[in-house]
């Protein structure tokens, strides 16, 4: 397997999105192989803490889907003296996959966060949507924009909850405007030149999107 040091932003990006895609036409075992290439990616990239980071922090979303699922599919219940309102077994199946998918896409953008900088990942994004310009869609004001939303992100100071429901609006009225002479006038977007191993990467990663939803 290509390392994800040798692989464009771009690249990286269009590889996230097809496994987003294609995630949902897994079944068990394939979201159990894909599970160990991550897990071989964490390995190699060192980002496991990154992964646990994103994992722990999206843990109620995680939780929620799977009680929806739990709770609301049709199916013989676990508890049989809940009746109706106790879990079904088929939504525990069903929230227990589903959860399992959405951890996995959670845990491979955190790998793709780790390895690309900010700039890195700019570029990217600008490379991937430059063909909407064919539409008339200007791809450096979106390129623009995104990246003023990471270094607000970035620097935005911490949030302090505030007895004073008023103080707390107060506060972030005034992180809201930072000084805008601090912000930097230009931004270099790297250029984007797609090897043999990012169009072969691209390619397996297609074919393996078209497989699982076949």
């Amino acid at each position: 397997m290509a390392s994800t040091a040798s692989l464009q932003p771009s690249t990286r990006i269009a590889i996230w999105i097809m496994l987003a895609i294609s995630l949902y036409g897994m079944q068990l075992v394939g979201l159990a192989l894909l599970s160990c290439g991550i897990a071989g990616l964490v390995l190699v990239t060192g980002s496991a803490r990154a992964v646990w980071r994103g994992l722990f922090r999206a843990r109620i979303l995680l939780l929620a889907m799977f009680l929806i699922y739990a709770f609301t599919t049709p199916g013989d219940s676990v508890w049989l003296s809940a009746g109706r309102f106790g879990p079904s077994l088929n939504g525990i199946q069903n929230g227990a996959v589903q959860a399992w998918r959405l951890a996995i896409m959670l845990a491979s953008l955190a790998i793709m966060l780790a390895s690309c900088s900010r700039e890195a990942l700019l570029s990217g994004i600008f490379h991937l949507i430059k063909p909407l310009s064919l539409f008339g869609i200007d791809p450096e004001r979106i390129a623009v924009r995104i990246w003023l939303t990471f270094y607000y992100a970035e620097n935005m100071p911490p949030f302090k909850i505030s007895k004073n429901i008023f103080d707390t609006l107060s506060q972030r009225l005034a992180d809201a405007s930072m000084d805008v002479s601090a912000v930097p006038q230009e931004i270099e977007i790297e250029a984007n030149r797609l090897g043999t191993i990012d169009w072969g990467v691209l390619l397996a990663t297609f074919s393996l999107m078209c497989w699982s939803l076949w």
